[in-house]
């Protein structure tokens, strides 16, 4: 569904439902590539960023349940560390309505948004199963949610995905070391009345992509005569083992938020929330066996 305000530059566009179902299994910048004038800069088979206006990176916003994602995303190989499976809405903003969010947000913003807790007491659940015969993926992705019947307005969910993979194919040959092992889960609890009420989220991702072992170059010349090559040096064939080079990426975000509605019908909101970042990349093993990542980042 998109809304578009035709006095100014002003894009609202919204998946959500079985538009956003027929996306399950892929990753959030992948998923994004379904709305209208969002495409996608991939490095390799499992690694997507979303690109608005030919923008990305830092220059596009993406909101976590309310929160801004504080990523590693300077790097072309840096997608975001959100499970879409959280989600069941997605949305862009593009022009002017972007601006809200800051100068930093001249791409656009991403709204990543899950469903409301429960407000009725009772017990429900999904389960997700996805299967993909390039790369022999599958994932497996599940919530159960609840409502307390004896204290009213008290709720929760618990969500959890895993995903795993092997080497990707080409139509004549294996891609090398490209599989990909990943580990999500979230929880949350929250309690409502008509006049003041909270919530606690807490989610983890954690994934482990591997590095197409054909890119590694180091002139341009390495470059040039990758290029040139037919196929790959490396004879490869389907495994689910990853090797160096490979990537190592950890992402906890914790929310905590509040709210009062006063007698004169003003509101107060409380938001806090805490995010840690951990990148770990490896380059091929050194002749001195060395097991250390050649490049460890993290932000907190």
């Amino acid at each position: 569904k998109e809304n578009e305000t035709a006095m100014t530059s002003h894009v609202r566009t919204v998946m959500e439902g079985e538009e956003l179902v027929q996306t399950r299994g892929q990753s959030l910048g992948e998923a994004l590539t379904n709305i209208t004038g969002v495409y996608a800069l991939h490095s390799g088979p499992s690694i997507f960023k979303p690109v608005i206006h030919g923008l990305h990176s830092n220059r596009i916003l993406i909101f976590n349940n309310g929160v801004r994602q504080e990523g590693q995303q300077w790097g072309s190989e840096h997608a975001p560390e959100i499970d879409p499976f959280v989600a069941t809405k997605l949305t862009v903003l593009k022009g002017a309505a972007s601006t809200r969010y800051g100068s930093d947000a001249i791409g656009g913003v991403v709204l990543v948004e899950p469903a409301a807790l429960r407000t009725k007491p009772g017990l429900g659940g999904e389960i997700n199963l996805v299967g993909a015969t390039n790369n022999r993926m599958g994932i497996v992705s599940g919530i159960l949610d609840g409502a307390v019947k004896k204290v009213p307005g008290l709720a929760w969910r618990l969500q959890g995905t895993v995903r795993r993979g092997g080497n990707a194919r080409t139509p004549n040959y294996w891609l090398e070391n490209t599989g990909l092992a990943e580990g999500n889960f979230s929880a949350t609890v929250g309690y409502t009345r008509p006049s003041f009420g909270g919530e606690v989220y807490y989610s983890q991702f954690n994934t482990r992509l591997g590095i197409f072992t054909g890119t590694h170059a180091e002139s341009i010349a390495d470059i040039e005569a990758a290029i040139a090559r037919k196929v790959p040096l490396t004879r490869s064939y389907f495994s689910y083992d990853i090797r160096r080079p490979y990537q190592q990426v950890a992402h906890g975000l914790f929310k905590a938020s509040a709210y009062k509605v006063f007698s004169n019908y003003s509101r107060l909101d409380v938001v806090f929330a805490l995010q840690r970042n951990v990148r770990e990349e490896y380059d091929f093993q050194s002749l001195t066996a060395r097991t250390n990542p050649e490049l460890y980042l993290r932000l907190i």
